[in-house]
């Protein structure tokens, strides 16, 4: 038999720590679904660490693969401001599931590295200037030092304590091979004001078409 409206209302109104709670088991599902969509594909980045080729067969716009990442993150991202600019993009032939696995890396990585940071910030803008697609993301965590830039593209290197949240330390050597597979560059500058990680991609044949 139906339930009245006013009786479940009313329910919720003088049980609102179980509604609390049933609607953060809700969101937690939501999310591990997300997750689950990106675990083969992330696998396979892991597996193909070293590799030298990649398989383009796929259509992309590169800011939606942006907003699937962010979309994916939205655990680490609530205390977190996002700003979003997209511009006009070319379409780009390549793995959707890997260009969600390099923005999940780099964002992530920003979310851990402002766990201290009051009023935490990060900035996104892709651009399409001159055959190539320009993507920035910034935040305004702590500097990253001259040594560990050095460093940060290296398999194995890690600042935290218990390692990379995916595991092996792997997380922006791969990255950086995604990157290289398209003919494109990565690059890293940080400040006391701000982190900018940049990629740069060619956008020719064999890469992509307008």
């Amino acid at each position: 038999r139906a339930v009245p409206e006013e009786t479940l209302s009313t329910h919720w109104l003088n049980n609102p720590h179980l509604a609390i709670r049933y609607w953060q088991m809700g969101r937690d599902l939501h999310d591990l679904r997300l997750a689950s969509k990106h675990v083969v594909g992330i696998v396979k980045s892991v597996k193909q660490l070293g590799r030298n080729e990649i398989h383009l067969d796929e259509a992309l716009d590169l800011n939606e693969t942006l907003n699937r990442a962010l979309a994916l993150l939205q655990s680490d991202l609530r205390r977190v401001s996002v700003r979003m600019r997209p511009g006009t993009l070319p379409i780009l032939k390549g793995s959707q599931t890997e260009w969600v696995q390099v923005w999940v890396n780099i964002i992530k990585n920003a979310c851990d590295a402002m766990a201290e940071t009051p009023n935490p910030e990060i900035d996104i803008h892709t651009r399409y200037n001159k055959q190539r697609i320009l993507i920035t993301i910034a935040n305004n965590g702590p500097e990253i030092s001259e040594v560990t830039r050095r460093k940060i593209f290296q398999p194995s290197f890690t600042t935290k304590k218990q390692g990379l949240s995916f595991g092996l330390g792997l997380g922006l050597a791969i990255v950086k091979r995604i990157t290289a597979s398209y003919g494109g560059s990565i690059a890293v500058k940080s400040n006391h004001e701000k982190t900018i990680f940049r990629i740069k991609l060619p956008v020719e044949d064999g890469y992509g078409e307008a």
